[in-house]
């Protein structure tokens, strides 16, 4: 029987860049209309704490713990035509993430996050939202681990708490299967040293307060909330130009897309329109100025597939 190897976190210090691009959508209810919602974004994953604990004997690891953290920043246009509004949306972001392994096989992992969803005007007076995810991983062999966790999220355009369930099936020597329900589900596989490619199916959507300038909803509401929600079925293909540098293009179908501005609860919704299916084209580049840190001394055997996990961007 083969050993199982130690699981890893993913390799931590990044800086990155990305972009999402768009041509406009349709409001499938309203004739010669358009809605367009395109965006930049910036940040890093800082290495903070990483330690390994005594070892329980000589055949076990010992159990060691990381510690990052992740801040962020993202800036968005939108354009839509029913309402006739353009706006800046900007959504700065704290994460703290710890993984602790134990046991060769198992992970704890948990996700803490403050986020600010604002636009321009309300960015003066800014209400913190606040969502976690936590998830435990088990190896149950050789390629095959399963997962199990609860979250906290605004990726389906509210505010939801929601089980996670979930397996990561490996084919071959190149290929895994990772589903995380009802976060994602994602096919990735190594084409070659430098180029790997991940086709996935997950929610896109979420939240930011917008101030009342909309002369259809009700006036006495100063602030509302613009929500989104759908689903994107993508391709990405990521390509490794220097040991410590890669780009990731990933074009993708928006379907089931919803937007709408209602009151702070939810309770009351004032606008709500469906979307015509659209295509978002997103580029990212990513940087790992701390390739050689202490923490990839210590897990030098990290497998690349686990590098950009999608925990951090729930």
């Amino acid at each position: 029987m083969a050993q199982m190897q130690q699981m890893q976190p993913p390799r931590f210090g990044r800086v990155y860049v990305e972009t999402n691009m768009q041509p406009p959508q349709r409001l499938t209810d309203v004739p010669e209309s358009h809605y367009r919602l395109s965006g930049l974004s910036v940040g890093m994953m800082l290495p903070l704490y990483t330690t390994k604990f005594r070892q329980l004997n000589d055949t076990t690891p010992p159990p060691s713990l990381a510690i990052t953290i992740h801040p962020s920043v993202s800036y968005s246009r939108i354009s839509i035509s029913h309402p006739n509004q353009e706006r800046i949306l900007m959504n700065p972001q704290f994460t703290l993430s710890s993984y602790y392994m134990f046991k060769r096989k198992s992970m704890f992992f948990v996700n803490l996050r403050t986020q600010l969803n604002e636009d321009e005007f309300t960015a003066k007076n800014p209400e913190p939202r606040y969502a976690f995810l936590t998830l435990y991983s088990r190896k149950v062999s050789g390629g095959f681990s399963y997962f199990g966790g609860a979250a906290y999220s605004y990726v389906f355009g509210e505010g939801r708490f929601f089980p996670l369930l979930g397996a990561r099936v490996t084919l071959g020597k190149q290929s895994t299967i990772n589903m995380v329900l009802p976060l994602q589900v994602t096919f990735r596989t190594q084409l070659s040293s430098r180029l790997r490619l991940s086709v996935y199916l997950r929610p896109q959507g979420g939240v930011n307060r917008f101030e009342n300038r909309l002369t259809i909803a009700d006036s006495t509401q100063k602030v509302l909330v613009f929500r989104r929600r759908g689903a994107q079925l993508g391709v990405a293909l990521s390509y490794q130009l220097r040991n410590n540098l890669s780009i990731v293009i990933d074009p993708s179908l928006l379907v089931a897309q919803k937007i709408q501005f209602t009151n702070e609860s939810g309770s009351q919704t004032y606008i709500n329109h469906n979307l015509s299916r659209g295509f978002q084209l997103h580029l990212m580049i990513v940087w790992r100025p701390w390739q050689n840190s202490l923490r990839n001394q210590q897990y030098p055997d990290a497998k690349p597939e686990e590098d950009d996990s999608f925990l951090l961007g729930f």
